[in-house]
C-alpha cells in the first residue's frame, strides 16, 4: 500500500514542481500585475504539494527522523504570521513568504524520503534558465517582443536584472556538470550563453555576484590552499593588499557606471536606516516598505533644502537591500531571521562540503545587499531549492514517536488546507479585479463597482483592488464613498496615482484643505514632479490663495 502511495506521491510531486516552475516563469495574464500571477500560483501550488505530502506522511510514518533545522525554519514562518496579525501587515507579501517557508520544509522532506531526487530539481532550474536564454535571444533578434516597457531584452520578466541574477546563479550547476560528466558539450554552450547575456544585460549586482562565485571556487581549491600555506607573511600581505585595491577600484567603477542610480540607492539606504532606528522592535509590517518609505522620503524632503538628492528622487518600491527591507518590515527580529537563514544555509554547505551550494548561497547573500532577492521569484525559488537540498542532507535530526509524527503531519495538512482556501479566495478576487477594469473601459461603472463590492472581503489588503473599487465609485460621482476606500488603500501603498485621485475627490466635495495636503504629499515624495505642483497652484488660485499660488 505504501509503495503504491509513494509512487503516486512521486508522480504528483513531479507534476506540481513542473507547474511551479512554469508559474514562476510565465505571466498567466489573468491578473492585473505579472508578479501577482507568479506569486499567487506559486503559493497555491505549494499548498497543494504540502497537502498531498502531509496526507502521505499521515498514512506512512516509516521515515526515521525529523530535521531540527526544518523546525527552526518553521518558527520563522510562525514569526511572520504572528507579526502580520500584530502589525496589520500586507496579506499578499506575508502569504508569499509563509508559502516559501512551507515549500522549503516540504521539499526537504520529499528529498529526504527519496520521493524527489536532486538531479531532477537542478534540471528544472536549468530548464528555467534555458527558457530565459531563448526569450532573451529572440528579443535581441527582434523575433520576440520584450516583456518590459523600458528594456529591449528582459526574458520573461519585466526587470532584466532579475534574469541576470538568476542565470548567474545557475552557473555553479553547469560548472559541476562540466567537471564531473563525460558529455558536457551542451553544458559548455549554456555556460557561454549565460556569460554572453550577463555582459549584454550589464547588471551590476550580477557582476558582484559573479565575483563572489569566482572567489568561492578559487578559495576552496586545493592549489590555492597549498600556495597560501607555502607563502611567507610578506607575500600574503602583498596579495591581500592587491585584492583590497582591486575591490576598491572595481567598486568605484561599478558606482560610476550608473552614478545617478547609485546615488538614489544611497539615499534609500540612508532613510531606510533611519526608519529602522526609529522603530527597531516592531517594524512597520511585512509588505509595507513601499508605503512607509515614500512617506518617510516625503517628510525628509519637506525638511531639507533642495539638493541633488531631490533631483534623483523617485517613487521607491523596494529598499535594494533585502536585509534593510526585512528590518523595516519585520523589525530587528525579522532581520535576524532573514540573515540567520543565509547563515544556516552557508553553515550547512560548509559542513556538507557542498561547494556548489556554498557558492550560490554566498553569491545571493552578498547580492541581497545591493538588490532585491526574495521579491525576484525565480532567484528566490532557486535559493529555496538549494536550501531544501541542504536541509535534507543535514545530520542534525531527531526521532519522534509515531503518534507525534502523525500529529505534525495533521498540523501541516491543516496549514496547507487553510492556505489553499485563502489563496483561492484571493485569486477569485484578483480575477474579478481584472474583469472590472474591462467593465470600466466600457464605461459600465456601476456594474464594475457592484462586482468589486461583492469581492471586497476576499481581496483583503490588495491596494490595487481597493484603488480600483474607489475609482469605480468616483466615476459614478460617489466621492464621499470613494474617499474612505482610497484611505484604506493608502494604508498599504503610497502610490502617487492614488493620491491624485483622492485629491480630485476632495476637490469635488470642496474639501480644498484636504486636497492641498494630499497634493503636497505627492510633491514632497517626488520633488521634481511638476504635475502635482501645477495642480497645487491651480487649486490655490481657485480658492483665491494668490500668495500661496505664487
Amino acid at each position: 500500500m505504501y509503495t503504491h502511495m509513494a509512487k503516486l506521491l512521486r508522480v504528483l510531486s513531479i507534476i506540481i514542481l513542473i507547474l511551479i516552475s512554469i508559474a514562476i516563469t510565465f505571466d498567466s495574464g489573468i491578473f492585473v500585475y505579472p508578479s501577482l500571477s507568479n506569486t499567487l500560483f506559486f503559493s497555491i501550488l505549494v499548498s497543494l504539494l504540502t497537502l498531498i505530502t502531509a496526507f502521505y506522511a499521515i498514512h506512512n510514518t516509516s521515515y526515521e527522523k525529523v530535521s531540527i533545522y526544518s523546525c527552526i525554519v518553521f518558527f520563522w514562518g510562525v514569526y511572520i504570521l504572528l507579526h502580520c496579525y500584530h502589525t496589520n501587515g500586507e496579506y499578499y507579501r506575508s502569504l508569499y513568504l509563509i508559502s516559501s517557508i512551507i515549500y522549503l520544509i516540504t521539499l526537504s522532506f520529499l528529498i529526504r524520503i527519496q520521493i524527489i531526487n536532486i538531479t531532477f530539481i537542478k534540471n528544472i532550474l536549468l530548464c528555467i534558465a534555458i527558457i530565459q536564454l531563448v526569450f532573451m535571444l529572440g528579443q535581441s533578434l527582434n523575433i520576440i517582443d520584450s516583456y518590459s516597457k523600458y528594456f529591449p531584452i528582459s526574458g520573461t520578466n519585466e526587470n532584466p536584472n532579475t534574469n541576470a541574477i538568476f542565470i548567474l546563479c545557475c552557473l555553479p550547476i553547469l560548472i559541476e556538470r562540466i567537471r564531473n560528466l563525460d558529455k558536457t558539450f551542451i553544458y559548455k554552450i549554456l555556460f557561454g550563453c549565460i556569460l554572453l547575456f550577463l555582459f549584454i544585460l550589464k547588471c551590476r549586482t550580477a557582476y558582484i555576484g559573479g565575483a563572489i562565485l569566482l572567489a568561492t571556487y578559487l578559495l576552496s581549491g586545493k592549489r590555492i590552499h597549498r600556495f597560501w600555506k607555502k607563502s611567507n607573511y610578506i607575500r600574503r600581505a602583498l596579495l591581500l593588499s592587491l585584492l583590497c585595491t582591486t575591490i576598491f577600484f572595481t567598486g568605484i567603477h561599478i558606482y560610476q557606471i550608473k552614478k545617478d542610480s547609485a546615488d538614489g540607492r544611497l539615499l534609500i539606504w540612508k532613510l531606510s536606516t533611519e526608519m529602522v532606528a526609529k522603530n527597531p522592535i516592531e517594524g512597520y509590517g511585512y509588505g509595507l516598505f513601499e508605503r512607509n518609505y515614500n512617506l518617510k522620503q516625503a517628510s525628509y524632503f519637506s525638511s531639507q533644502p533642495s539638493t541633488t538628492e531631490h533631483q534623483n528622487a523617485s517613487l521607491v518600491a523596494m529598499a535594494y537591500n533585502d536585509y534593510l527591507e526585512q528590518a523595516i518590515e519585520g523589525g530587528i527580529t525579522g532581520f535576524i531571521w532573514y540573515l540567520g537563514f543565509f547563515i544556516l544555509l552557508g553553515y550547512l554547505a560548509i559542513r556538507q562540503k557542498n561547494r556548489e551550494a556554498l557558492a550560490i548561497v554566498l553569491a545571493i547573500a552578498i547580492m541581497a545587499l545591493f538588490n532585491f532577492i526574495y521579491a525576484a521569484i525565480t532567484t528566490w525559488f532557486l535559493l529555496l531549492n538549494y536550501g531544501a537540498i541542504l536541509l535534507a542532507a543535514s545530520n542534525n535530526q531527531f526521532s519522534l514517536p509515531t503518534l507525534i509524527k502523525r500529529l505534525i503531519s495533521i498540523i501541516f495538512c491543516c496549514i496547507a488546507s487553510i492556505l489553499l482556501y485563502h489563496q483561492c479566495r484571493v485569486i477569485n478576487a484578483q480575477i474579478g479585479l481584472k474583469k472590472s477594469i474591462g467593465l470600466i473601459k466600457e464605461r459600465r461603472f456601476e456594474e464594475a463597482g457592484n462586482l468589486l463590492a461583492r469581492l471586497l472581503e476576499q481581496a483583503s489588503t490588495s491596494e490595487a483592488f481597493l484603488t480600483q473599487y474607489a475609482n469605480s465609485l468616483a466615476k459614478q460621482k460617489r466621492y464621499e464613498e470613494a474617499i474612505p476606500i482610497y484611505k484604506k488603500a493608502s494604508l498599504y501603498t503610497s502610490n502617487i496615482s492614488l493620491y491624485y485621485r483622492m485629491a480630485d475627490c476632495y476637490a469635488h466635495l470642496s474639501q480644498y484643505s484636504d486636497a492641498l495636503t494630499t497634493l503636497k504629499t505627492i510633491a514632497a515624495i517626488i520633488p521634481t514632479n511638476l504635475r502635482s505642483r501645477y495642480q497645487i497652484m491651480c487649486l490655490q488660485r481657485h480658492i483665491q490663495d494668490i500668495e500661496g499660488a505664487r
